[in-house]
C-alpha cells in the first residue's frame, strides 16, 4: 500500500506509541488531539492531508476519536531552489564540485570535470536526482549547525520558494561571530552582572538618553520577535536581532573602554538585560552559540528551560514620533514631536519647519488641522 496509508494516522500512534493491545487508546488520542498546527509541503497536500482526513472522519463516524479534522491550522512552506548542472555529453547531471565555474559580462557558465564540455545551467528545486542539494554535513564542517539552521530561516518567507546562495550563508555566520565577540567582550571583562533584574527597577530613573534607547530597542525587538515566530515571520524575526546587534556591539564596546558618560553601574545593568534578553530570543534559531555564551556569562543550565523574555512595554514605547506636515494637502516637511505633544506645540512646530514656512510666504492661514500622532495639514 502508499505510504501515504501510514502517514494517514502516525499522528494518532505518536500519542499512545506504547500500546501493545489496540491501535491506541481513544481516551489519551482525544486529550492530544488535534494537532495544533501542521507544517508541510505543499506537495503533501493532495496526498497525506486529503488521506489524513479521511482517516480521521471516518474513526469519528465510528465512535473512536471526537474530532472530524486530524489538524487545526495548516502552515504551507515553500520550496528551496539551487543550481543545477546537466552535461549534454556524459547526459547526466553533475554535482557543483564536478563542475568548474566561471563568470563574464554577467553570464556565468560551468565546464564538466569529466569530459571538459559545457553544462546547461537550471535553477531547480533541490533534489537528489539532479544532485543540486547542499547537506548539512557540508554546511556544518565549514560553519556549525547554527549558521545553517539561522540562514535557513532568513533565506525568506517561510511561505514562499527561495534560492539557497552561498553568500547568504556566509553573513549569518558573520553575524553569529560578531555576537561571540561581543558577549565575549562582556563576559571577560566583567561587564555583565547576573542579577540585573533586581537592580534595574531602583535604576530606571537614573539612566542615560542613550542607555534608554538601547532598552527601547531591546524590548521592541523582543516584541517584534515574539510575534514574528507566532506568525512563521522568522525572515524578518533574525533581521530584527541583525538591527539589534548593530546598537548592542558599540554599547559594550563603548563600556569596555570606559568611554562613555554616566553612571557604570547604569551601563552594565542595562548592557547585562541587552545580552540576557538577546540571547533568549536568538536560542530557538542558533541554540548551540547562545547555549555556550550563557554558560560563559556564568548563568546555569540551558536556555532551553529559561522562561520567553518579557516585554517592558514602558521600555519599549517611543518618546517621540514622527508628524508628516502638509500645505493645502501636499507634504512640505516632518517634524518630530514627543508622544504626548499637545496640539498647540504640533502647530508650534510645524509653523516652524523651514520648508513648510518657505510655502506659508505670502499667504494667509485660514486653519490648521491636527491629526495627533500622524499628521498636520495647514490650509491656506
Amino acid at each position: 500500500m502508499s505510504t501515504f496509508v501510514d502517514s494517514a494516522w502516525y499522528f494518532l500512534r505518536f500519542c499512545d506509541p506504547q500500546n501493545n493491545d489496540a491501535i491506541f487508546d481513544p481516551e489519551t488520542v482525544n486529550y492530544w488531539m488535534p494537532v495544533d498546527q501542521y507544517v508541510g509541503g505543499i506537495e503533501h497536500a493532495v496526498g497525506h492531508l486529503m488521506y489524513s482526513r479521511f482517516i480521521a472522519k471516518v474513526l469519528n463516524d465510528l465512535g473512536m476519536v471526537k474530532f472530524r479534522e486530524p489538524f487545526t491550522r495548516l502552515f504551507t512552506q515553500g520550496m528551496i531552489y539551487h543550481e543545477a548542472y546537466w552535461c549534454p555529453k556524459c547526459q547526466t547531471y553533475r554535482r557543483p564540485k564536478e563542475v568548474e565555474r566561471s563568470e563574464r559580462d554577467g553570464k556565468v557558465a560551468a565546464l564538466c570535470k569529466v569530459c571538459g564540455s559545457e553544462t546547461v545551467i537550471t535553477l531547480d528545486k533541490m533534489s537528489k536526482s539532479k544532485l543540486n542539494i547542499v547537506t548539512p554535513e557540508e554546511i556544518c564542517e565549514r560553519y556549525g549547525a547554527d549558521t545553517g539552521r539561522l540562514f535557513i530561516l532568513f533565506t525568506g518567507p517561510a511561505d514562499q520558494d527561495a534560492e539557497w546562495k552561498s553568500a547568504g550563508v556566509e553573513g549569518c555566520y558573520r553575524f553569529l561571530a560578531r555576537l561571540w565577540r561581543t558577549v565575549l567582550t562582556a563576559a571577560q571583562q566583567g561587564l555583565f552582572v547576573c542579577d540585573w533584574q533586581e537592580k534595574l527597577p531602583t535604576l530606571k530613573a537614573d539612566l542615560t538618553d542613550d542607555e534608554r534607547q538601547l532598552r527601547r530597542k531591546v524590548h521592541q525587538t523582543v516584541k517584534a520577535v515574539t510575534e514574528d515566530i507566532e506568525g512563521f515571520r522568522f525572515n524578518t524575526a533574525v533581521a530584527a536581532m541583525m538591527e539589534l546587534l548593530n546598537e548592542l556591539q558599540p554599547f559594550v564596546e563603548q563600556v569596555g573602554r570606559g568611554t562613555r558618560d554616566g553612571g557604570r553601574e547604569t551601563e552594565q545593568i542595562v548592557l547585562s538585560e541587552a545580552i540576557d534578553l538577546f540571547l533568549r530570543i536568538l536560542h530557538p534559531f542558533a541554540p548551540h552559540i547562545t547555549d555556550e555564551l550563557w554558560e560563559r556569562l556564568g548563568k546555569d543550565g540551558s536556555l532551553f528551560t529559561q522562561s520567553w523574555a518579557e516585554v517592558d512595554e514602558e521600555a519599549a514605547a517611543e518618546e517621540t514620533v514622527t508628524i508628516v506636515v502638509q500645505v493645502n494637502g501636499r507634504v512640505r516637511g516632518r517634524i518630530v514631536v514627543p508622544v504626548d505633544a499637545g496640539e498647540t506645540l504640533i502647530k508650534e512646530l510645524a509653523l516652524q519647519e523651514p520648508n513648510v514656512q518657505a510655502h506659508l510666504e505670502g499667504k494667509q492661514v485660514k486653519r490648521i488641522i491636527v491629526v495627533p500622532g500622524k499628521i498636520v495639514n495647514i490650509v491656506v
